[in-house]
């Protein structure tokens, strides 16, 4: 029996493995189709509070002003996504892991999970509850709060039951993202036909990168727009990886899943391989990211960005000519009220539908999102948890942001606790740039380095995100820049 080549890699032992063959028929239209996924439920996740709430506000308050901060948005985040995407199925690692190898002491790991409980726990209270104001004007039975709670049971009913969670996770928001994206094509064509030359005013905002509208806030709001319109904040590149691990990409193919309650639990490794040099070995992985490249170029990008652009022109067209800002899920309603006084009652109930469907398939979605990068963050920071399957972890972190759906939906947000998340994913955002070209660069071989295109996009981001940080630690102190 041949022994197992090992390596070195920062300080750590790993096995060498050979990156498995692409599927047969990976190259042809139908293979492709067949291997995208993870771009939905990541679109899916992103067009949620951020691009409904924020977007429309967007347009209601500055137009077309800021159209342009989601195209750089989305040209930093969708690098960023990639190369953590690229590091995770190169080794079957998590990136949790990833953090984990940045010494000493774990501190990423920890601060990582930190941010993910200060930035949503509030989150998942603000969904349901949104949602449940949605389903509560369109159907005018109950309470928003009970439909709020039928949101969550729902969802956590729906984490339970599969033998294999992503697959169910990937078959709903691959649905929803459609219905979604049809029905915003409805409204955008409804609302451009009213006001045409709205139209060309949105495509010039689109492209007047740098512009800040001369108004007070405008700075501010900018920041917010960078920090959560298109991609979402610091949690994305960590769930799109891990959507790609399980979904088979390349080393993915040899690492267990997370099971539902009604399968037998995996055994989930700590860490993952070191791929291997050879001439297959690498010619295997350039088909897996050509796949990876399909999914993220042809679904995730065009429907992340069709959602937080179609919302800020329905904010521009629907909410600008009457004046109105409204605040938090007043703007759907607001919105579908006002759309369905011009296209029909029909016009009413669609955009509620929408933001319905919105609100409930990104809280499916971060809360399966979440509760797998928090257990996965257990797993490598808290070695005695170990002893019972990572999947157990996983559902206790699903009965966590439960209840705070529950109980945090009967008080307002805190609004400190909204600014530190909001800080921490700002920050958090040039930490994971850096982190995803360190590990990369100094525990990959070369062969697996990063395009120095996409290293010269990070660098820019990393800077760029080290602003806004900046910007929003200086506003605390009631500093203006």
């Amino acid at each position: 029996m041949e022994a197992k080549k090992t390596v070195i890699s920062k300080g750590e032992e790993y096995e060498v493995k050979e990156i498995p063959a692409p599927p047969s028929g990976w190259d042809t239209l139908r293979g492709k189709v067949r291997w995208i996924g993870p771009g939905f439920i990541v679109s899916g996740l992103e067009v949620g509070t951020g691009e409904l709430i924020i977007c429309s506000i967007a347009g209601a308050m500055y137009g077309a002003a800021f159209a342009w901060t989601i195209l750089l948005s989305a040209l930093i985040k969708v690098t960023n996504n990639y190369l953590w995407s690229k590091y995770t199925i190169a080794t079957g690692e998590s990136p949790m892991r990833l953090f984990a190898r940045i010494r000493p002491f774990l501190w990423l790991v920890w601060l990582y999970m930190f941010s993910v409980i200060i930035s949503d726990a509030w989150f998942f209270a603000g969904c349901s509850s949104s949602a449940g104001t949605a389903l509560f004007e369109l159907t005018k039975t109950g309470t928003y709060m009970l439909w709020g709670y039928v949101i969550a049971i729902i969802a956590v009913i729906t984490l339970a039951g599969p033998k294999v969670i992503y697959n169910v996770i990937e078959k709903i928001v691959t649905v929803t993202s459609l219905m979604l994206t049809f029905g915003m094509m409805g409204v955008v064509i409804a609302t451009g036909a009213r006001y045409p030359e709205a139209v060309g005013e949105f495509i010039r905002g689109m492209f007047s990168f740098g512009y800040i509208p001369p108004k007070p806030g405008a700075l501010a709001f900018m920041v917010t727009m960078f920090g959560w319109a298109f991609g979402g904040g610091q949690l994305e590149m960590t769930r799109y990886a891990i959507y790609a691990r399980e979904k088979g990409y390349a080393m993915g193919q040899y690492v267990a899943k997370i099971t539902g309650l009604r399968a037998k639990p995996e055994e989930i490794p700590v860490k993952g391989f070191m791929p291997s040099t050879s001439p297959e070995s690498l010619k295997n992985f350039k088909a897996w990211l050509s796949l990876l490249r399909t999914d993220m170029i042809y679904v995730y990008t065009p429907l992340a960005l069709f959602g937080s652009l179609s919302y800020m022109f329905s904010g521009m067209t629907i909410l600008r000519p009457l004046g109105l800002v409204p605040a938090g899920i007043k703007t759907a309603v607001e919105q579908a009220r006002y759309f369905g006084e011009y296209v029909g009652p029909w016009g009413f109930a669609l955009f509620l539908f929408l933001a319905a469907v919105t609100l409930w398939d990104t809280f499916l979605s971060v809360m399966d999102g979440n509760s797998r990068v928090m257990a996965e963050g257990m797993w490598q920071a808290i070695p005695a948890v170990r002893r019972r399957p990572q999947r157990d972890w996983y559902y206790m972190w699903v009965a966590i942001f439960t209840i705070c759906a529950f109980v945090l939906a009967l008080v307002a947000s805190p609004a400190v606790l909204v600014q530190i998340g909001s800080t921490l994913g700002a920050a958090f955002m040039f930490i994971t740039m850096i982190s995803v070209l360190y590990v990369t660069y100094k525990g990959l071989p070369k062969e697996y380095w990063p395009h120095p295109i996409h290293t010269i996009i990070l660098i820019g981001g990393i800077a760029f995100y080290i602003f806004l940080t900046g910007t929003v630690i200086a506003g605390f102190f009631g500093i203006k820049l």
